[in-house]
């Protein structure tokens, strides 16, 4: 079950960055629509992160990112 929200919450982490920096694109930076969707999508990437390292096996294992070599 969590393996299965720490997949929803990288979906949307996705969909909303990826909304935020097309909408940029026509509605400028300082768009409240646009820095809303960048700001939950900041959030959803946290809420990630925190799943990721509590759960026994996450999806992700973080720790990958301390290696050069694989970031």
């Amino acid at each position: 079950m969590l393996a299965e929200q720490c997949r929803e919450h990288a979906r949307r982490e996705r969909v909303a960055d990826q909304i935020g920096v097309i909408q940029s694109s026509e509605s400028g930076w300082s768009n409240p629509l646009v820095v809303g969707f960048l700001l939950g999508a900041a959030l959803l990437a946290a809420a990630f992160r925190v799943i990721e390292t509590r759960v026994a096996r996450p999806m992700l294992d973080l720790s990958l990112f301390r290696y050069p070599r694989f970031s």
